[in-house]
């Protein structure tokens, strides 16, 4: 009879060490469930974000080439614009040029009213240059 009980109360310490590692095997399942979960839900935010920004990227892309594309365009027609006021500006230079030489030979050189020596070394230089 000592055997039986003895025998019993191993079988009863047995189980209860079982049913004690059985339930925290059951909590630790459950965190694991519920960070799963949350993982999956972790997973799910950044799949959607990586969506949006790749999103946001080709419209990035496409204001990039469309800006590229209004630059080369007013690039294109600044040098339109350039090469057309060189060009006028030849011309009213060369027509100054003219006008210029035939009034020099239909008139004699006026003397400018000097105001000060600056003004007068002004003039002797610019006659000198002529």
């Amino acid at each position: 009879m000592t055997f039986e009980i003895f025998l019993d109360i191993l079988i009863i310490a047995l189980l209860s060490v079982g049913i004690v590692y059985a339930v925290i095997l059951e909590h630790r399942l459950s965190s694991a469930k519920e960070n799963k979960r949350e993982l999956s839900r972790l997973m799910e935010q950044f799949y959607k974000a990586t969506q949006k920004t790749a999103e946001e990227f080709m419209q990035l892309r496409k204001m990039e080439d469309e800006a590229r594309d209004a630059l080369k365009n007013d690039m294109e027609r600044s040098a339109l614009m350039r090469d057309e006021l060189v060009f006028l500006m030849n011309k009213i230079q060369e027509g100054q040029l003219r006008t210029s030489g035939a009034a020099l030979k239909n008139s004699e050189p006026k003397q400018a009213v000097v105001r000060s020596q600056a003004e007068q070394d002004l003039i002797d230089a610019l006659n000198v240059l002529k």
